[in-house]
C-alpha cells in the first residue's frame, strides 16, 4: 500500500537530490567557463541537466495527484490507489471533445486524459467534429480554428453555442487576426491559447475548465 507518508517522505527525498545535483551543475558550469574545451565536463553537464528535468517532471506528476488526494483526504496514511481510482470512476462523468489537424495534439491529449479516466472523443476537421459533437454531447470542446474541409473552427463554435450552450469551449490556435479573436470572444469562449503552446498550459487550462464542472 502506497500512503500519502510514503509519497511526502519520496518526494522530499527527490527534491534533495536535485538540489544537490544542481550545485553540483552549477559548479561544473563555471568550470567549463574557465575550461570551454573540456568535453567531458560538457558531456557530463548536458546528462545531469537531462537528469534534472526529467526528476522535475516525475516531482511535478507527483504533486499533480497529490493536488487531487488532498482535496479528498488529510489522513497521511490513505491508500492513495483507492483515492486516485475513485477520482477516476467520478471523472467518466465528463466528456472532453478535441478538434485539431494536428493528430500529435490529440493522441498526446487523449492519451493523457483516457488515462485519468475522462471520456474523450476527437475529430481532425471541423466537419467530422460537428458531426461527432451531436452524438458525444461533451462537457468541454478544445478546438483550432484553421484546419481542412469546408467549415473551420469558428463554425463549429457557432454551432455549439447556439445548439449545445452548456459546452466550456477553449480555443487552441495559430492566430493573429485580432479582428478574428474578437469574434469568438463575442460569441462565448471561456479561453484562448495561441500556438505555438506548452502542452502544460493546454494542461492547465482543461485542468481549470474541469474544476468548475466538479464544482
Amino acid at each position: 500500500m502506497i500512503t500519502l507518508r510514503n509519497v511526502y517522505h519520496d518526494l522530499g527525498n527527490k527534491l534533495h537530490y536535485v538540489c544537490m545535483v544542481a550545485g553540483s551543475l552549477k559548479e561544473m558550469t563555471q568550470a567549463l567557463k574557465e575550461n570551454p574545451n573540456d568535453k567531458k565536463l560538457a558531456e557530463k553537464n548536458v546528462k545531469d541537466a537531462a537528469m534534472i528535468e526529467s526528476k522535475i517532471i516525475e516531482i511535478d506528476n507527483t504533486i499533480t495527484d497529490l493536488k487531487k488526494i488532498i482535496y479528498r483526504s488529510i489522513d497521511p496514511d490513505v491508500d492513495i490507489q483507492i483515492v486516485l481510482d475513485k477520482i477516476k470512476e467520478e471523472n467518466k462523468k465528463i466528456k472532453i471533445f478535441i478538434v485539431d489537424d494536428e493528430q500529435v495534439i490529440t493522441e498526446e491529449l487523449r492519451k493523457k486524459y483516457e488515462s485519468e479516466g475522462y471520456i474523450i472523443d476527437s475529430a481532425l476537421d471541423a466537419d467530422e467534429a460537428i458531426r461527432k459533437i451531436v452524438e458525444f454531447e461533451p462537457n468541454i470542446l478544445m478546438t483550432d480554428l484553421y484546419m481542412p474541409g469546408t467549415k473551420s473552427g469558428v463554425d463549429i463554435i457557432k454551432f455549439v453555442k447556439e445548439k449545445m450552450s452548456w459546452i466550456q469551449i477553449l480555443v487552441v490556435s495559430r492566430v493573429d487576426d485580432e479582428k478574428l479573436i474578437k469574434e469568438i470572444k463575442d460569441l462565448g469562449v471561456d479561453t484562448i491559447l495561441i500556438k505555438p503552446v506548452k502542452f502544460a498550459d493546454i494542461n492547465a487550462k482543461l485542468s481549470g475548465m474541469i474544476q468548475r464542472l466538479k464544482r
